[in-house]
């Protein structure tokens, strides 16, 4: 199915300088994409370094990414992990497109919040991230509430959030 289940509107697709298509969804006014950004360059076509060493990671103060799983089929499901200085440069996203700000984010949370999204449907606190997260690959939890708790009633708003690790 590709409707929003928020408000029945049609996904759309963008595709980046990698030729990697992501799916949009729109939740309240705003467009998300639904997977993990992925691409290995800027939007100008200049590389974004691979740094797999986790050392130079560490001690790295210039534009880098490494891959969570180095894998073709993950990479494409759990896109790739940028540092600040990446992300942080005014090409780094599509054209049209930006990384979310807080106050995307804070935008994102009240819509969901105020319409009833929380996962016990209460709308006086931000309990959403049930709503977010994917169906799958989150780890089970016996906790009421929790992602890992019955993935099935996961991702109601479509985004389809998944956990693609870290690196410190």
């Amino acid at each position: 199915d590709k409707t929003n289940p928020l408000n029945g509107q049609e996904l759309s697709t963008i595709t980046d300088i990698d030729g990697n298509i992501y799916h949009t969804i729109r939740i309240g006014n705003q467009i998300w994409t639904v997977e993990d950004f992925r691409s290995t360059k800027f939007n100008d076509g200049s590389n974004i370094p691979l740094i797999a060493d986790s050392a130079e990671w560490s001690n790295c103060s210039s534009p880098g990414f490494c891959w969570p799983v180095d894998n073709i089929y993950e990479r494409s499901r759990f896109g790739a992990l940028y540092n600040w200085y990446t992300i942080n440069t005014l090409n780094f996203a599509p054209p049209g497109w930006h990384v979310p700000t807080d106050s995307d984010w804070n935008t994102l949370e009240n819509y969901l919040i105020a319409n009833g999204f929380n996962w016990d449907g209460k709308a006086d606190s931000n309990r959403i991230a049930k709503s977010l997260a994917a169906k799958t690959d989150w780890q089970e939890n016996a906790i009421a509430g929790t992602i890992g708790n019955e993935l099935s009633k996961n991702n109601r708003s479509g985004f389809s959030a998944l956990p693609n690790g870290i690196r410190n």
